[in-house]
């Protein structure tokens, strides 16, 4: 009996992951090069459906961002009233940050999957109560079936919540191709 539990999990497992690709949009075509400093690692198994959609799933996120003060005087951050220059925040390449995030699918468009994403760690960004998130094409392995792909994350300013103080990422969406250059 537990022979037969173990193949049918066995099977059940392969199955899952074959199902699972970063080919959740197949009309966008292009060749990929990993991006080794802007980047998802997948941490948790994703959910789907039963359509082959990925519904969820946990990415490790590693990206470049941010400038030196001086690239952008007086400031780039329009918050209260003024402009302002936050580390760290914004176009560039100057720093490496990590998050933790959970995708769940949004809505589709023209056979294109949308996700929000939500942080997992309150503070793995920053402290402060909002990041300004450049537009980011992160690259992405499949270990389990060998495929890669990009998520791509427009550019947005991420607000924290005021009761989970979790950051909400919206329009994700996976290609074949780099969509943003990551500058």
């Amino acid at each position: 009996m537990n022979k037969r539990i173990l193949f049918y999990g066995l099977v059940a497992l392969f199955a899952l992951t074959t199902i699972i690709s970063c080919n959740d949009n197949p009309t966008n075509t292009g060749s990929i090069q990993e991006d080794t400093n802007n980047n998802a690692t997948q941490i948790m198994n994703t959910q789907e459906n039963g359509k082959d959609m990925i519904t969820s799933g946990v990415f490790k996120m590693k990206v470049k961002v941010g400038h030196l003060a001086s690239q952008c005087s007086p400031g780039c951050v329009y918050m209260n009233g003024r402009y302002s220059h936050l580390d760290c925040m914004g176009q560039g390449n100057t720093c490496n940050l990590a998050a933790t995030v959970k995708l769940t699918l949004e809505s589709t468009m023209s056979d294109i999957n949308y996700y929000n994403g939500i942080t997992l760690y309150e503070y793995e960004f920053t402290t402060e109560d909002y990041f300004q998130f450049p537009a980011r094409s992160l690259w992405v392995y499949n270990e389990f079936t060998g495929t890669e792909c990009w998520m791509n994350i427009p550019e947005q300013l991420l607000v924290r919540d005021s009761n989970t103080h979790q950051f909400l990422y919206k329009g994700i969406y996976f290609s074949n191709k780099q969509e943003y250059v990551n500058e």
